[in-house]
C-alpha cells in the first residue's frame, strides 16, 4: 500500500513528505499507523462511562430482577464508578 501512495506523489511538496515507504502528513505524523494511536483521552474517558453505566444498569437490573439487589441509581452509580476504575486499572 505503501508503493501505491509513494506512486501518487507528484508535487515537490508531497516527495517530500513521503519518506521511506511511509507518508508522513503534514503535522509530521505517519498515517499508516492509525492502529497504534493511544487516542484522545476525553474520548476514551466518555466511552467508558457510557459502557460502563450501560453494563452497570443491566447488572443491578438484572439483581433486582432476581430480587438479590433494590434497582437504584445510586448503586447504578456506585457500579459504573467501579466499573471505570477496574477497566482503568486493566488497560493500563
Amino acid at each position: 500500500m505503501a508503493r501505491l501512495l509513494l506512486r501518487r506523489c507528484s508535487t515537490k511538496q508531497c516527495r517530500r513528505a513521503c519518506r521511506g515507504g511511509k507518508v508522513i502528513s503534514r503535522w509530521g505524523r505517519d498515517t499508516l499507523s492509525m492502529a497504534n494511536s493511544k487516542g484522545d483521552p476525553r474520548v476514551l474517558f466518555v466511552m467508558n462511562l457510557v459502557l460502563s453505566a450501560a453494563f452497570g444498569t443491566f447488572v443491578i437490573w438484572g439483581l433486582s430482577f432476581v430480587d438479590v439487589l433494590e434497582f437504584g441509581w445510586q448503586n447504578v452509580a456506585v457500579l459504573t464508578g467501579l466499573l471505570m476504575i477496574v477497566t482503568r486499572l486493566v488497560v493500563r
